[in-house]
């Protein structure tokens, strides 16, 4: 359980600092600038687990990068406003790209094996997963105690809008989330995840759509092109290499 400190204590700050940033950026630049976690994760994933992205996964991660900006191309123009923060801010946001990207990488090493080495125990995704959000509790309420508001937040008109039908609804579909994002880093792995998030673009304009009636413009089709273009590129197989291409390389490297 305590090996689940560091992955919580990231997550912790990641999430606090959604509500800060939000406050600086918009909701459109912030989406776009986020979405700069796929490359980082890429980066770091390969260094711990000792792996290579090919050429196409790359490309892939340009793609929905691409995708992202130009969705929200108006607002990161000068003229638009939504690059006008301070360097204190950009700090912040930093901060926020690399907690994520870290305990997520993180979190995948011990849910594929990190356990293993205290003594050969086995423990099941579900147990990682109790472990874990009994650490983000544990932290949050850290912080809050520090802030002074811990029993603000249990006053009784607080734990009434808490027990509401709309944010316990909330509430249900973000645990879910969580729960399955153990699974899903279990078996498959971070940049994945990451790539696969990146559909919230296509998906948040769609229900936007249905729901608010927000207008689909020709650059938001446009963006929703490139980004579901980059995750098709992503899980395309890479072709076999041509026969005798493994004897060749071994004859001009013969560590290969």
């Amino acid at each position: 359980m305590l090996r689940y400190t560091v992955p919580a204590v990231l997550y912790c700050v990641y999430n606090n600092l959604v509500y800060v940033n939000l406050t600086t950026f918009d909701p459109g630049t912030y989406n776009v600038l986020m979405q700069a976690r796929i490359g980082l994760t890429g980066l770091l994933w390969q260094q711990l687990f000792a792996k290579r992205l090919n050429r196409n996964q790359w490309t892939a991660i340009g793609l929905i990068g691409l995708g992202c900006m130009v969705k929200e191309g108006a607002k990161l123009a000068p003229s638009g406003g939504g690059l006008s923060a301070n360097a204190g801010a950009w700090m912040l946001l930093g901060v926020q790209m690399l907690a994520s990207v870290l305990a997520g990488v993180y979190n995948e090493l011990l849910l594929k094996g990190g356990n293993e080495r205290a003594g050969g125990l086995k423990v099941t995704t579900n147990l990682q997963n109790g472990f874990m959000y009994l650490q983000s509790v544990l932290w949050n309420a850290s912080i809050l105690a520090y802030q002074g508001k811990l029993g603000e937040a249990f006053a009784q008109e607080n734990l009434r809008a808490v027990c509401s039908p709309s944010v316990l609804a909330i509430i249900a579909i973000m645990s879910s989330v969580g729960l399955v994002t153990g699974f899903f880093l279990k078996h498959l792995d971070s940049v994945l995840k990451s790539v696969a998030s990146a559909m919230e673009v296509v998906l948040t304009m769609l229900a936007a759509y249905a729901v608010f009636g927000t207008p689909v413009d020709a650059l938001a089709l446009l963006a929703a092109a490139l980004v579901g273009s980059g995750v098709w590129l992503y899980a395309k197989p890479v072709p076999p290499h041509p026969a005798g291409y493994e004897l060749v390389a071994k004859q001009e490297d013969p560590e290969r």
